[in-house]
């Protein structure tokens, strides 16, 4: 089964944005399930507590986390660091970010990618 990490600045952004986490089932024709770190938890709830014009966004980003039973996993590194170690000893991890950094280091090590595209909808990265 596939599993599907949702990045922070991908949450905030599918709120901005008006795009559906559904879109994502539409991507993967295969059992998968969605999945965060703890630390992307904290950074959303740091966030949602703000004054900043993200933080309905990130309100919005934990009400998805919730409706839609995604999975926490616990982590010991920062959100990125984490990520990298996990996509890369399963093969099994797509991530979802929109943060180009992330994506090109996670390309060089052959892990797919899911990102917004022109604000507008979903596309996956071989």
């Amino acid at each position: 089964m596939k599993k599907i990490f949702l990045d922070t600045n991908f949450l905030i952004d599918l709120g901005r944005f008006g795009v559906s986490i559904d879109e994502i089932d539409r991507l993967i024709n295969e059992r998968h399930e969605l999945a965060v770190l703890r630390s992307v938890m904290n950074e959303l709830k740091t966030i949602a507590g703000g004054q900043q014009q993200e933080s309905k966004f990130a309100k919005l980003a934990l009400m998805l986390i919730d409706l839609r039973a995604v999975k926490i996993i616990e982590s010991e590194n920062r959100a990125d660091d984490a990520v990298i170690e996990l996509a890369t000893n399963d093969k099994d991890v797509i991530v979802a970010t929109n943060d180009v950094e992330l994506r090109k280091k996670l390309k060089d090590l052959g892990v797919r990618t899911i990102c917004l595209r022109s604000k507008k909808h979903l596309v996956i990265d071989y």
